[in-house]
């Protein structure tokens, strides 16, 4: 069965999202899986979490495009790993990559909520369709 998932994170970007939709839905269920889908998913997240470059939030987007497409749907994922966080049984709360994905996670928000607030990025600003550019 886990060689079945990770083969589906090779798969192009509508097998990834069905993928994280569909375990973002058993997830809560299976308890005795739960270790080893957070396995699944940190693999799959730290290919896109980058603190060694210099971005204001840690994240290697260059990596979720192949040729002009998308070929991984972070957004799904990040989803998916807040779900499965969130329903993740009292015993896997302890595990490894519970913890290394929660922190992760952490991270990104934080640095988001950073730029958010950030008067250099403008945001609200930018997202104001009345505002002159």
């Amino acid at each position: 069965i886990l060689s079945a998932l990770r083969r589906c994170l090779s798969q192009q970007a509508s097998i990834r999202a069905a993928f994280y939709n569909g375990i973002s839905e058993i997830y809560p269920n299976y308890i005795h899986l739960q270790p080893l889908i957070l396995d699944i998913l940190t693999e799959q997240f730290e290919v896109f979490f980058d603190t060694e470059k210099m971005f204001a939030v840690p994240l290697d987007l260059d990596r979720c495009f192949e040729r002009g497409t998308l070929a991984e749907p972070l957004h799904l994922l990040f989803q998916c790993v807040a779900e499965c966080l969130e329903t993740s049984s009292s015993a896997t709360k302890d595990y490894k990559s519970y913890l290394s994905l929660e922190s992760k996670m952490r991270i990104i928000i934080s640095c988001f909520c950073k730029l958010s607030s950030s008067d250099e990025c403008n945001l609200d600003r930018d997202l104001d369709p009345k505002s002159p550019t």
